[in-house]
C-alpha cells in the first residue's frame, strides 16, 4: 500500500495499487488522423506523485483535444486497476459535459476497474477487446495497524495532540470501533455517489451496478449487463473510425448494437453462445453468422435437417428459417 493513500477512500484494491506506472511526463494527446488518444493507465491519482496517471493530466489532455480544430473524435485509451476518489468525480463530470461537444469513446485496452471504469462510463460509448475485463465497482479504505510490529522492534510511540479525533486513524494504534464506523460511513457515501454517477453516465438504474457486488467481468460477461457497448479489437476500432469520421457516431453505435444483438440471438438459438464474442470481435455480419451456423448444423447431423432439429421446437424452426432467409439474400 502506498503511504499517501492510507485512510483515503479508494476505488482500487491494494493489489491494483501495486501496479502503477508514470505517465504524466507527456503533456499532449497522441493523434491518429482526426482522433486524439488520451492514455488512462496505471494507478489513477488526483495529483501526480511520481507514479500513475493524474486526473489533472487527463483533464489537460481533454481540454487540448476539445480546443483543437484538428480533433473530431476523442479516445480514452484505458488500462488501469483504479485509483483515488479525490478529484475523480469532478473529472468525470467534465468528460460527460465534453461528450456533448465532441464524440468520446472509451477503449478498454485491456482493463478498466473501479475509478478507471467510472471514467470509461463518462464516454459516449465503451468498446472492449475480447480479452478485456471491467468492473470492481466498489470502494475500499485501508488502515494499517503497525503497533504490534513497533512493539516487537522496541518502539513505543507517544502522540501529543489536541482534538478528540485527531489520532483516530493513527497507524501506531489499533483502529477503534468509533473510527471504524467513521471510515465505513465514508465508504458508504462514496459507494452511493459511485453508483449514482454510473447510473447517470450509462442511463441505467443504479441498482444494476450495485448488483455486480464489485465483481470483475470479462467482455462476454459485461455485454449482457450493459457494462460495455461493443466488443472489438483496438486496431479494428481505429480502422473503422478513420474510415467513417464523417458518419454520425450515434448511428454507428446503434447499428453495431443491432448487429451484436442479432448475433447473440442467433448463437443462442443455435445453442452455441460461446461463438458470439468471436463473431462480434471479428466484425462478422449477421448474414455471415447465419451461413456459418447453418453450415455447422448441416455438418453435425446425419439425418434430414427438419428431423434433426425437430419441427415441434419453435426456436429451432426460427433458427432454420432465419438461416435460410440469410442464405437466400
Amino acid at each position: 500500500m502506498i503511504p499517501q493513500l492510507i485512510n483515503k477512500p479508494l476505488l482500487a484494491t491494494p493489489q491494483q495499487i501495486s501496479y502503477s506506472k508514470g505517465f504524466d511526463f507527456v503533456r499532449f494527446p497522441r493523434f491518429e488522423g482526426k482522433i486524439a488518444i488520451i492514455p488512462v493507465e496505471g494507478l489513477l491519482l488526483h495529483r501526480f506523485q511520481g507514479y500513475g496517471t493524474s486526473y489533472q493530466y487527463i483533464r489537460a489532455l481533454l481540454s487540448e483535444a476539445l480546443n483543437s480544430p484538428q480533433v473530431e473524435h476523442i479516445v480514452l485509451d484505458i488500462d488501469s486497476g483504479g485509483g483515488e476518489v479525490s478529484g475523480l468525480f469532478d473529472l468525470v463530470d467534465e468528460i460527460v459535459e465534453a461528450r456533448s461537444k465532441k464524440p468520446i469513446t472509451a477503449l478498454i485496452n485491456e482493463h478498466a476497474y473501479s475509478a478507471a471504469y467510472l471514467i470509461a462510463s463518462s464516454a459516449n460509448q465503451i468498446i472492449a477487446s475480447r480479452t478485456a475485463s471491467v468492473g470492481s465497482i466498489g470502494v475500499i479504505v485501508a488502515h494499517v495497524d503497525q503497533s504490534e510490529a513497533e512493539e516487537k522492534m522496541g518502539f513505543k510511540v507517544t502522540e501529543i495532540y489536541a482534538g478528540k479525533h485527531k489520532i483516530d486513524f493513527s497507524p501506531h494504534f489499533a483502529l477503534s470501533d468509533d473510527a471504524k464506523l467513521e471510515l465505513q460511513a465514508q465508504v458508504n457515501d462514496t459507494y452511493e455517489l459511485f453508483t449514482q454517477t454510473l447510473s447517470r453516465n450509462r442511463n441505467a438504474p443504479s441498482e444494476n451496478f450495485r448488483l455486480t457486488e464489485a465483481k470483475i467481468f470479462s467482455s462476454n460477461q459485461a455485454m449482457p449487463l450493459q457494462l460495455i457497448d461493443k466488443i472489438q479489437s483496438p486496431n479494428k476500432f481505429f480502422e473503422e473510425i478513420l474510415m467513417t469520421e464523417e458518419t454520425n457516431p450515434a448511428d454507428i453505435l446503434k447499428q453495431e448494437r443491432e448487429r451484436m444483438k442479432a448475433i447473440f440471438n442467433l448463437c443462442g438459438l443455435a445453442k452455441q453462445p460461446e461463438c458470439a464474442a468471436d463473431f462480434i470481435e471479428q466484425g462478422t455480419t449477421t448474414e455471415e453468422v447465419r451461413k456459418i451456423l447453418f453450415d455447422k448444423l448441416v455438418a453435425n447431423t446425419q439425418e434430414p435437417i427438419i428431423n434433426a432439429i425437430g419441427e415441434s421446437q419453435a426456436n429451432h424452426n426460427q433458427l432454420l428459417q432465419s438461416m435460410v432467409q440469410g442464405l437466400q439474400k
